[in-house]
C-alpha cells in the first residue's frame, strides 16, 4: 500500500489556509420612475481584499414587487452563474462569482430586474421604495471582524410621473363674472 499527497496551488499564504476578506457594494442610478422606466439595473461589486475565496457567492434578496430578468459579469475573464430567485429560496438570487475569486480582486455583476404586475391587494398600502438585501460569502471562513461589510441593504426610492392633458368645451361658450355679485345657483354645486 502506497500513499502520497498532492497539493492544489492556491494563494493562501504560508499556512496554506485561505482567509478571504469579502466586501459587497451596490449602486443604482437615483430613484426608479414608476411608469416611466421598464427595468431596474443594479450593479453589485464583490471585492476580495484577502486571500483566494473559494465558491464565492453573491446573494440578492428581491422584494415581492420585483421580478428577476438577467445577470451578467462586467469583469473581463470572469463568468457568473446565477440561480434565479423562487419562493423556495426566499426570493433570493444566488450567483457564483468565482471559484476561486482571486485575492485582491473585484467582480462586478450587472443585475436586471423588472417591477412585477401589481394586484389590487398590493395597492392597498403605498410603496415608497424598493429594499434589496445583498450579501457575499465563500466556503472559506473569514475573520469575524471582517464580516460586517459582507452584507448591505440597498434602498431605491420610487417616483411616479404622469403626463396628462385636459380638454373640454365650456357651456356656455363665454361666461362673464362680476366679483361684486353673487353667483347664480345653477353655477354653485
Amino acid at each position: 500500500l502506497a500513499t502520497d499527497t498532492m497539493s492544489i496551488q492556491k494563494n493562501c499564504g504560508n499556512d496554506n489556509i485561505c482567509v478571504p476578506n469579502l466586501m459587497v457594494q451596490a449602486s443604482h442610478s437615483d430613484a426608479f420612475v414608476y411608469g416611466g422606466e421598464d427595468k431596474i439595473e443594479i450593479s453589485a461589486d464583490i471585492i476580495n481584499n484577502g486571500e483566494d475565496a473559494f465558491n464565492a457567492m453573491l446573494y440578492l434578496q428581491l422584494p415581492k414587487e420585483i421580478n428577476y430578468m438577467s445577470a451578467e459579469s462586467t469583469t473581463s475573464g470572469l463568468s457568473v452563474l446565477c440561480e434565479p430567485p423562487s419562493m423556495m429560496n426566499n426570493r433570493t438570487l444566488q450567483c457564483n462569482v468565482g471559484n476561486p475569486l482571486p485575492a485582491n480582486t473585484q467582480a462586478t455583476v450587472k443585475i436586471n430586474l423588472q417591477p412585477a404586475e401589481s394586484t389590487p391587494a398590493d395597492e392597498e398600502e403605498p410603496l415608497y421604495e424598493y429594499v434589496f438585501y445583498l450579501a457575499a460569502n465563500s466556503s472559506n471562513p473569514e475573520h469575524s471582524e471582517n464580516q460586517a461589510d459582507n452584507q448591505k441593504f440597498l434602498h431605491i426610492p420610487l417616483s411616479v410621473t404622469s403626463e396628462w392633458k385636459v380638454t373640454g368645451k365650456s357651456e356656455p361658450a363665454t361666461l362673464e363674472y362680476n366679483v361684486s355679485q353673487l353667483l347664480p345657483d345653477k353655477y354653485i354645486e
